[in-house]
């Protein structure tokens, strides 16, 4: 097939070459000397004046990107207009990040079989803990900028090796257009992910805004990871005898786990719902049971995100099996409990990790290793062996030396995950992706002691200066957690970061900003209640002035239900 030339804004001249992928709407192509990237060309019929304002749109206002994993994107997001000819002459399609071809739809992940296939033993529970926060993460860097997903399910989520997330089929979501103050809205759904509110209306004909929509999906999506794809919704019993499918069982509105629902019962192969920290159940009880007819009561995705960090840090290994992790808040390890009970079948067994090769165009992973092998001593008769065998070891050490400088500039890593380690990728913060902080590795490289915590600190003050709030609010909280005696300073530069934001809000005219920093001040560890109460009224006062209704809404609610519980109350 004959390559196809095009042109950016810029005039810039691409050679697109075809991988044979093409759908509905149009075809994906790879970029000639740009592997890490690719186009999207819309077919003509598809091609109109708002679908090229829309894209132009999400290039003029993309989330935030900002991630310790340099080579990692967690959206397939438009970066730039494609043009037939130069000087932006008849619009053709888009460029944007391309997907790691290593990367497994969500629900190739909930069955052990599918799982060990594409990803190796390793990917354990906890792999699916620390992924279902960073889908909240980045669905929350979605709605940061007015934009909703509209249609999120499963199969337009993409999850790495290392529990890193991509979202795709940017182009069919909810978009703010920030300069000209228009939405551009999403026109499909999925119905299984789809709100009870939503099931009558006509995407196609109504302009019909996706938040609460969104809230709902994340909910099903993150429900799905904790409990190996089964669906919120699903049961038995009589209760829904007159709903055979998923959709039915949704518009009904019996969610089983709740434990309020008499006459019906989770599927018999379910894993225990009680094995969830009790954190995250309260959420799925707002979500599916009080939120399902009151979209509003509906967690945000930034609660989703800190329950969901907060939780890893009570996750515990069986004795038995080390690939067995589940909450600390049960004496018994649930995996061992469901293989007893059904027939032998283990969903996390011991399984030598598959390592990957490096494939061209393709930004590959690093390996994951399986554990080292006890030392056996080496007896005087098999010495010549051992020799030997070191001998090999050796040369395959010099072969590696010699030849990694060569890969490095062709094959990056996707992660910089630390070979040595089986631990997931996590985002660290709403926006920033890095490695998950454990008994058994940090975010700092070196470990950290109360010598080491004045630097943490003067790296916080610099962050500061360049404006990057979270990584300066990660530095001081780091720096906390190793040497108390920092609390009183870093609680008066947070009480800084608050003023800074009120002079924002209230006579810069710069709200915008002013959410973000007050996002920030609410990730300090030791705030207390009095000034988290404040700095969400005063969010919630931007929120306002900036028409964001819905999040307006919501995080009205959330100041209601932890602060004023019994007006709370009076309101539900």
């Amino acid at each position: 097939m004959t390559p196809l030339v095009v042109f950016d804004e810029n005039n810039n001249r691409y050679t697109l070459l075809s991988i044979n992928k093409s759908g509905g709407e149009g075809a994906i192509y790879g970029i000639q000397g740009k592997p890490y990237e690719c186009a999207k060309i819309y077919h003509t019929d598809k091609i109109t004046l708002e679908l090229k304002n829309k894209i132009q749109a999400m290039v003029d206002n993309p989330p935030s990107e900002k991630t310790d994993q340099t080579d990692h994107h967690s959206m397939a997001w438009p970066t730039r207009l494609l043009y037939k000819q130069q000087h932006q002459k008849q619009f053709l399609g888009f460029i944007m990040p391309r997907a790691d071809e290593s990367f497994k739809e969500a629900h190739d992940l909930w069955d052990s079989n599918p799982r060990i296939k594409n990803f190796g033993g390793t990917f354990n529970y906890q792999y699916l803990l620390t992924a279902a926060r960073n889908i909240a993460s980045v669905v929350t860097a979605i709605h940061e900028k007015g934009h909703r997903i509209g249609d999120l399910s499963a199969r337009n989520i993409l999850i790495g090796p290392t529990a890193l997330v991509t979202l795709i089929d940017c182009d069919s979501f909810q978009i703010f257009d920030k300069k000209m103050g228009k939405t551009y809205y999403c026109r499909v759904a999925t119905p299984e992910f789809l709100s009870p509110e939503l099931f009558d209306k006509n995407f196609g004909l109504s302009n019909i805004d996706r938040y609460y929509a969104d809230l709902f999906s994340l909910g099903i999506i993150i429900f799905q990871l904790l409990m190996l794809g089964f669906h919120p919704y699903t049961s038995k019993g009589k209760l829904v005898q007159d709903a055979p499918t998923t959709v039915d069982k949704i518009k009904m509105g019996y969610f089983v786990y709740s434990g309020k629902c008499n006459g019906i019962s989770p599927p018999p192969w379910a894993p225990t719902y009680h094995m969830i920290s009790p954190n995250i159940q309260n959420l799925f009880e707002r979500c599916f049971s009080e939120g399902h007819s009151n979209p509003v009561i509906r967690p945000m995705a930034t609660e989703w995100f800190e329950a969901l960090k907060n939780s890893q840090k009570r996750i515990t290994t069986c004795k038995k099996n080390s690939n067995h992790k589940f909450f600390d808040h049960i004496n018994y390890c649930p995996w061992c409990k469901f293989e007893k009970e059904h027939n032998n079948h283990d969903l996390f067994p011991l399984v030598k990790p598959t390592i990957r090769q490096p494939q061209p165009l393709t930004r590959i992973p690093s390996p994951i290793h399986p554990p080292s092998p006890p030392p056996h001593p080496i007896s005087s008769s098999n010495n010549s062996l051992y020799v030997k065998i070191f001998g090999a070891l050796f040369i395959i050490l010099l072969v590696y030396i010699v030849v990694s400088p060569i890969w490095t500039p062709t094959v990056k890593s996707m992660t910089n995950h630390d070979s040595n380690s089986n631990y997931p990728n996590v985002i660290s913060t709403p926006t920033i992706q890095g490695t998950i902080v454990s008994s058994q590795t940090t975010q700092f490289t070196n470990t950290p002691t109360l010598e080491n915590a004045d630097s943490i600190m003067q790296k916080g003050q610099n962050y500061l200066t360049k404006s990057d709030y979270s990584n300066a609010i990660a530095s001081f909280n780091s720096a906390i957690s190793i040497d108390s005696s920092k609390i009183s300073a870093v609680k008066k530069i947070v009480m800084q970061m608050k003023t800074d934001a009120d002079y924002l809000s209230d006579k810069g005219n710069d709200c915008s900003k002013a959410i973000t920093i007050y996002d920030n001040v609410l990730k300090y560890s030791k705030l207390d209640g009095t000034l988290k109460e404040a700095t969400m009224q005063k969010k919630l006062n931007c929120l306002q002035k900036l028409g964001r209704s819905n999040e307006a809404d919501s995080l009205n609610l959330q100041i209601q239900r932890e602060f004023y519980p019994e007006q709370y109350q009076k309101f539900l």
